[in-house]
């Protein structure tokens, strides 16, 4: 067999494993408002494809205040159970806005 066809083989068979094991979901509008001089509290619904099911380990959120990120340390992301097969994130921070642009980058998933 050639060897670059084995390459082609063994790569597609790579990202075919990588699909397969992968799930995806719906994210929703932001809900809450955000001040400048409080700190970010504002909660995301996501809604799960099949029986995905959030684990608290594998939820992770980014926060930028202007073009500045913030330390992780001081980011909170909870997840509760919304009524149907939905959940409610919860992006919370203990340092107060500071800039007219908040980011939130979220990753749901291990």
């Amino acid at each position: 067999m050639n060897p670059s066809k084995v390459v082609k083989v063994a790569s597609g068979v790579a990202l075919l494993g990588i699909a397969m094991g992968s799930f995806a979901l719906t994210l929703g509008r932001a809900q809450d408002v955000a001040w400048i001089g409080k700190p970010l509290d504002v909660r995301f619904q996501v809604q799960p494809d099949g029986d995905g099911d959030l684990q608290p380990d594998c939820l992770a959120a980014e926060v930028l205040y202007g073009d500045t990120p913030l330390d992780p340390a001081r980011i909170a992301v909870t997840a509760k159970t919304a009524t149907g097969a939905g959940h409610n994130l919860r992006v919370a921070t203990t340092l107060p806005i500071n800039e007219p642009v908040v980011t939130v980058l979220l990753r749901v998933g291990c």
